[in-house]
């Protein structure tokens, strides 16, 4: 009979799991972590996310991004988008910030949060060379 694989990243604790996403940010290997990372929505998630938004390393900063545009979390059996009102304050935020990685990561995450806020910020960088 076979043996269907798990996925180890459900047991791996949130620490884990951001430290492989920032050391694996452009391997398969750290988007999955990221993929958990989102379904994981909680305050003290919340909280960590805002506490790598403001990291002096970009990396961690991108990370925060990625994993707070879809931050959900299962209600009633089903997901539900988790803080949609403060994620996108972290969204936001990341539009002006100075590494092109972060920016990236914000604008992707807006696609997926939308906010009227972020109109203009986009505006000025659908012009930008990357």
């Amino acid at each position: 009979m076979k043996r269907i694989a798990r996925n180890r990243n459900r047991s791996r604790g949130h620490a884990r799991l951001l430290r492989r996403a920032a050391r694996d940010w452009h391997a398969p290997r750290g988007w999955r972590s990221i993929e958990e990372l989102q379904r994981r929505g909680s305050f003290s998630m919340l909280a960590r996310l805002a506490s790598l938004a403001d990291s002096p390393n970009a990396r961690h900063r991108a990370v925060a991004l990625s994993v707070a545009a879809q931050l959900m979390r299962r209600v009633d059996g089903e997901w539900t988008p988790f803080a949609e009102d403060e994620t996108q304050r972290l969204l936001l935020q990341g539009l002006s910030d100075p590494h092109p990685d972060v920016v990236r990561a914000a604008v992707a995450g807006l696609g997926h949060r939308p906010h009227g806020a972020s109109v203009d910020a986009l505006l000025r960088l659908a012009t930008h060379r990357d």
